[in-house]
């Protein structure tokens, strides 16, 4: 069908293939695809939870698609349900806590529920395992109207953690 032009028709055959074989490896992947390209993040994590449960795909690997499908999900929810994107956030962090994007809205999240010292221990967990200019920037700030003095100090602490890493002398 996908040969032929007919995009509907391809996901169509490839969904109902990935239900009744989710060990096929084609159908699997043209239907995540079409999952996240339509923000169905649930369907999508239910199709990698069934690739792993037959070994179509590895426990890491798995993993790393849930905490990144967990992730888009929790950006998707930040506004309009941010406990869901809490949880959401907070999964998607527990599975990979080195997942940059993850653990920023996960952090994010916390600090809008004055929760500062478990989003902190967050993305200093995040930028211990690699630095990133967005855990840096939400590090510092992470408390609304402090002194310019605090977030330097907050700087330099990430900049000890990982002292000859080119990200943390920007920090």
């Amino acid at each position: 069908a996908e040969r032929l032009g007919d995009r509907n028709a391809a996901r169509h055959y490839a969904g109902r293939a990935a239900a009744m074989a989710p060990q096929l490896a084609w159908a699997a992947e043209s239907t995540l695809e079409d999952l996240t390209g339509r923000g169905d993040w649930d369907g999508a994590l239910k199709l990698v939870e069934a690739q792993k449960s037959t070994r179509q795909i590895e426990r890491d690997a798995a993993n790393r698609r849930r905490a990144v499908l967990l992730t888009a999900k929790a950006q998707a929810l930040i506004d309009s349900d941010p406990n869901a994107a809490k949880t959401a956030s907070l999964e998607a962090n527990r599975l990979r806590p080195d997942f940059a994007p993850a653990a920023v809205i996960a952090a994010k999240l916390l600090f809008r529920q004055n929760d500062v010292r478990k989003g902190a221990k967050i993305l200093e967990t995040a930028w211990k395992a690699e630095p990133h200019p967005e855990i840096a920037e939400l590090y510092t700030h992470a408390r609304p109207g402090d002194a310019v003095l605090d977030r330097l100090n907050r700087a330099k602490k990430l900049q000890e953690m990982k002292k000859n890493h080119a990200e943390s002398s920007l920090a």
